[in-house]
């Protein structure tokens, strides 16, 4: 891994690399777009471009001394790998399962550096222990492509700021990505809804268990949140708004389109059986009555639209 490296510029001036900044618009082979070094001025961000020499673990760039210092607020801005990335639960699209990040293979091509693969192997975590002096060789089966790993920040809005691009699993049918999202926790579910396509957002969260499933919109953006609600079968809206508070709810349906708005209230005034009827025969929409509706897991289930 590169944060065991020092970066040194041709007069001997050497830094420790403390972190990389990554781009993570690219899915495939992110790019590392600059390095934070510990330079003789203070913290330091550097272009990532340069030569790897593995031999004597040095990254070889231009210059040191000359390195403007960091912006404070820089790095909070940008997804760096050690603080970010490194022992972060990923979702592993070859195995169908989250995993956890133990070590990060970096490549040099052309002269810049990219995040080519995660090592998975506990191997990679006798390697950070022992900084390197004990090496173990990861064996092939731990080492996942990051074309085949999909990072979720856990904030939808910075996911949203960085154009955060998650290509491979909107490949997937909504139900498996429904079952990914059953490992990670409500707001990195949320970050996956608002970067995928909505039609691909609403149908994977109808696929998701009702109980947690309002956990995850309420998660969401109000705009996503507004578009995945009139995307929804009316049923299955209704079914979401009603397990919501009724402030909530009602908040959500006056966001709505008239026409959409009017079909979900509806269901919501009159519900399917008598029993799940709103005490006293209610005739305004009031969410928050059908909250115990007692719909089982899974109740609402459709398959995906094609």
């Amino acid at each position: 891994m590169l944060l065991r490296y020092h970066a040194v510029d041709p007069a001997g001036t050497r830094a420790r690399i403390r972190d990389l900044v990554l781009d993570l618009r690219e899915p495939d082979e992110p790019p590392v777009t600059a390095i934070l070094v510990d330079a003789p001025g203070g913290p330091a961000l550097i272009r990532a471009i340069g030569r790897l020499d593995p031999v004597h673990r040095v990254f070889r760039v231009a210059g040191l001394v000359s390195a403007p210092p960091a912006d404070r607020a820089a790095p909070d801005r940008c997804v760096l790998a050690r603080r970010d990335v490194l022992d972060a639960a990923v979702l592993d699209l070859r195995q169908r399962c989250a995993t956890r990040v133990n070590d990060l293979v970096i490549e040099e091509l052309d002269g810049h550096l990219v995040l080519a693969a995660t090592d998975v192997s506990r191997r990679a975590l006798v390697r950070r222990a022992t900084l390197g002096l004990l090496h173990l060789s990861p064996r092939p089966c731990d080492i996942l492509e990051w074309r085949r790993v999909e990072y979720l920040r856990g904030d939808p809005a910075a996911a949203l700021a960085g154009h955060d691009a998650h290509g491979h699993i909107a490949g997937l049918p909504p139900d498996d990505i429904a079952r990914l999202l059953d490992a990670v926790p409500c707001r990195h579910a949320a970050e996956l809804l608002s970067v995928l396509p909505a039609e691909i957002a609403t149908s994977t969260l109808e696929a998701v268990a009702p109980e947690r499933r309002s956990h995850v919109f309420e998660a969401l953006a109000a705009d996503r949140r507004r578009r995945v609600l009139e995307l929804m079968e009316p049923e299955a809206a209704a079914d979401l708004l009603g397990r919501l508070a009724s402030p909530d709810a009602q908040a959500e349906l006056e966001r709505l389109p008239p026409t959409t708005r009017e079909q979900i209230a509806e269901l919501l005034r009159d519900p399917a059986t008598p029993d799940e009827r709103p005490p006293g025969g209610a005739t305004t929409p009031d969410p928050g009555a059908v909250r115990d509706r007692g719909a089982s897991p899974g109740s609402d289930r459709r398959p995906p639209r094609p």
